[in-house]
């Protein structure tokens, strides 16, 4: 490896969405699309998922990532994977899995924050454009519109429940961390999606089948008749098996547990099929179709699938997690 600056490899790692990263990689002599970062990507893009699924207790007792790395080469994995993540993220273009991504990115930089000198926070505040001051009490002064750019919904942080001083916001540490983190989560989310005419052949080739996939939670244990999967459902275009989610889920399930008419079913399920069509345009399924299964389930009374029988239709595609023990026991996948 060329780059032996080992405090801005540092700060690059810890915040790849900063200058920093793009200091490191400009060091690096380019040798095309490598297999071992796709792959890296596709991993830290899984973990940005599931850690974005946790509370923050389970937060608390997991293992932290990339944070006491002491090997160069590792580190420099880590900034290059968050590059190639960016753009696999983009050609997927699922907004669930863009959504879980950005917030996994700010806990990887929250946690970073929290284990950083005050120097850091402040110069890495700045990349995300961010005034901010420390005053000889340890506090931290904020800019109020930058407080109020990166607005948190927790009652500590309205502005009546914090110090304001001639348009400054007093912080201490913590709350500090909190309102960076956000705007982490916000400048990430800013810079996707990538245009895929920018994007190497090979990654979107790679992206599209890396069968990334997100979990749905839900709650059978109040009614274990609810149907409140297929609503979270519909905010997850698929790849794949998708005549068949519109012929026996959702055109069942609009039709005749929402009570819609065949038209008002058909344009829901229409916007639905044209977001899969972003991330998997190989699909036979055109306006006749939907509006002919919509019809036909309506006249025949049909019911969509059980939420058992739906799992082992998309397995695969999409991972749903059940609170209800039982479910979880008759099933092997544990999903």
């Amino acid at each position: 490896m060329m780059y032996m600056d080992r405090r801005i490899l540092n700060l690059a790692c810890k915040y790849p969405f900063s200058s920093y990263s793009k200091e490191v990689l400009s060091s690096e002599k380019s040798i095309g699309v490598e297999l071992k970062y796709l792959e890296l990507a596709k991993k830290r893009i899984e973990l940005d998922i599931v850690e974005s699924d946790k509370t923050e207790r389970e937060r608390e007792r997991g293992k932290k990532r990339y944070y006491n790395i002491n090997m160069d080469s590792i580190k420099l994995d880590g900034v290059k994977s968050y590059v190639y993540s960016l753009m696999i993220v983009s050609v997927i273009s699922n907004p669930i899995i863009t959504e879980k991504f950005c917030r996994g990115e700010a806990i990887h930089s929250r946690r970073a924050f929290e284990e950083d000198s005050d120097e850091n926070i402040i110069e890495i505040a700045k990349e995300l454009e961010i005034k901010l001051v420390e005053n000889e009490e340890g506090e931290f002064l904020i800019d109020f519109d930058d407080f109020l750019k990166n607005p948190l919904s927790k009652e500590e942080y309205r502005l009546v429940n914090n110090m304001i001083n001639r348009g400054i916001v007093i912080l201490d540490k913590s709350k500090l961390i909190d309102v960076l983190s956000e705007s982490v989560y916000n400048y990430v989310k800013k810079g996707l999606s990538i245009s895929i005419k920018r994007i190497p052949k090979v990654i979107v080739d790679y992206s599209k089948k890396s069968n990334i996939t997100v979990r749905i939670k839900i709650n059978k244990s109040i009614s274990g008749k609810s149907m409140g999967w297929i609503e979270e459902l519909l905010g997850i275009p698929i790849t794949d098996a998708r005549h068949r989610t519109v012929n026996l889920i959702f055109a069942p399930y609009f039709t005749n547990v929402k009570g819609m008419d065949p038209e008002q079913a058909y344009v829901i399920i229409k916007k639905y099929i044209d977001e899969c069509k972003k991330i998997n345009p190989d699909t036979k399924i055109n306006d006749t179709y939907i509006m002919y299964q919509c019809k036909y389930s309506k006249t025949h009374k049909l019911r969509p699938l059980s939420f058992r029988r739906a799992k082992s239709l998309l397995l695969g595609l999409v991972e749903f997690k059940s609170n209800n023990k039982g479910d979880s026991n008759r099933n092997n996948n544990n999903l």
